[in-house]
């Protein structure tokens, strides 16, 4: 959900939140995970507003990306999960209303949102959501999270970013339920950290997980992060505190990962 105050950051099967730049020419990137070929495709990308001094060098593109999932398991169920293939793109205003459903989802508010749940006029959220596209913050960017049908089912983020200390934090929501438990929160998330890794050439990735938020936690368990911390009795929901763990991958440990699944 795009609330307000914060990012979105969830799915049954995994987690998140998010906010872009300004549409640019780029390349759209698809791995064929049978020969590691590389194919590149002209698209729509988009460029986050940093300041070039800052910025990794040749980085500064922002790319639409679009993966096949990989895994080391051989299971039937797993290898079903793993044909699953997603892209992300800018947030585009026509997809408006369909954000301000998910945002007004009070299950997907209980499962990743700090804020209680409080239902948001349209036009209050009409004004935050074109705000996200059109000025968006600096140290951040937002995905739109599309299905290999062509159907927009979630969104996805990338915040924090700091590209003198190489890290960021990361989170992705499928907010459309019939695409619940079918690989597609694997596959934005295998897709996002390719991005966070590869083209802002991040060192560190973290993610921030509900200690109730059971889906959320396995799914960046299985990519590879690993507990770090706990934020003890952060959150107060159904008339108790909950925790909030805290998550991250390193380059190394993503990189392996990857070399072992190729």
């Amino acid at each position: 959900m795009l609330k307000s105050g914060e990012r979105e950051n969830r799915d049954t099967e995994g987690t998140g939140r998010g906010r872009i730049g300004n549409i640019h020419p780029a390349t759209n990137i698809k791995i064929n995970r049978e020969n590691g070929d590389t194919e590149h495709r002209p698209t729509l990308c988009f460029v986050v507003p940093y300041n070039p001094e800052a910025l990794p060098k040749k980085r500064d593109d922002i790319m639409a990306l679009t993966i096949d999932t990989a895994t080391v398991s051989t299971s039937a169920s797993q290898a079903d999960l793993d044909k699953a293939q997603v892209e992300l793109k800018p947030l585009h205003r026509e997809n408006l209303y369909k954000h301000f459903q998910w945002n007004n989802d009070p299950e997907l508010n209980h499962l990743d949102s700090e804020i209680p749940y409080r239902r948001e006029t349209l036009g209050t959220f009409k004004r935050r959501f074109e705000q996200m596209i059109y000025q968006p913050a600096p140290d951040s960017c937002d995905f739109e999270i599309y299905a290999d049908d062509g159907t927009v089912i979630g969104v996805a983020y990338v915040v924090n970013i700091s590209t003198y200390n190489r890290h960021c934090t990361l989170g992705i929501t499928i907010g459309d339920r019939d695409y619940w438990g079918k690989g597609y929160g694997r596959a934005a998330l295998r897709t996002l950290l390719r991005y966070c890794f590869d083209e802002l050439n991040m060192h560190r990735v973290s993610a921030e997980s509900f200690e109730y938020n059971e889906a959320w936690r396995k799914l960046i368990v299985w990519a590879g992060f690993k507990k770090e911390g706990t934020g003890r009795d952060y959150l107060f929901r159904e008339g108790r505190f909950w925790d909030k763990n805290i998550y991250a991958i390193l380059e190394a440990e993503y990189r392996s990962r990857v070399a072992i699944a190729a």
